[in-house]
């Protein structure tokens, strides 16, 4: 009998409310420096420009085998994310949107998620190669996403993507401190 299913995302957030699991110089070196870079399969991740119809978008992801995309500008800046959980809530009557240019629909999705105006915008799901492991979990724990982007430390634009999984295979490698409470 099932108690309990444990996700990826429990994981990391019990990493990230019990960061002395890792050793304090694991939690402190940069991506780099841990060759977490090499851990995730360094691969270009796929990208649209922000203008791109959605529709186009979507048939590129089926094509690359992908479940999102990073959303870049026309400067090639990472400007956002679409997956398929942007589709959550778009309606047979509402199958026009997917028309729009990528940044208009990620924007119309926003709005019918009740988010009010005034509120801040949706974090870019970014991260640089010189941050810590402790901002990468942070990040992951704070945005609830599945996967962060690392951006080129210039432009902006993107290098490679990390998913959970690529989190989970990164945590399995490294020395854990098991506290006394847990073991």
């Amino acid at each position: 009998m099932f108690r309990a299913i444990i996700s990826q995302s429990d994981v990391l957030q019990f990493v990230a409310t019990n960061p002395e699991c890792l050793s304090k110089e694991t939690r402190g070196r940069s991506l780099r420096d841990l060759n977490f870079l090499a851990t995730s399969q360094p691969r270009l991740p796929v990208c649209v420009k922000d203008v791109l119809p959605t529709i186009e978008a979507y048939e590129l992801m089926e094509t690359e085998g992908v479940s999102a995309v990073g959303v870049v500008d026309g400067t090639g800046r990472l400007v956002g994310n679409l997956s398929g959980s942007d589709l959550r809530g778009v309606r047979e009557s509402q199958v026009a949107q997917l028309l729009l240019q990528v940044k208009d629909f990620l924007d119309l999705q926003q709005r019918q998620s009740h988010r009010v105006a005034h509120e801040e915008p949706l974090p870019c799901l970014a991260v640089r190669a010189g941050d810590t492991l402790a901002d990468l979990v942070s990040k992951f724990r704070e945005s609830r996403v599945h996967r962060l982007y690392v951006v080129d430390d210039n432009d902006g634009a993107p290098v490679t993507v990390i998913t959970l999984t690529d989190m989970m295979r990164f945590l399995s490698t490294v020395d854990a401190v098991c506290p006394s409470y847990v073991c």
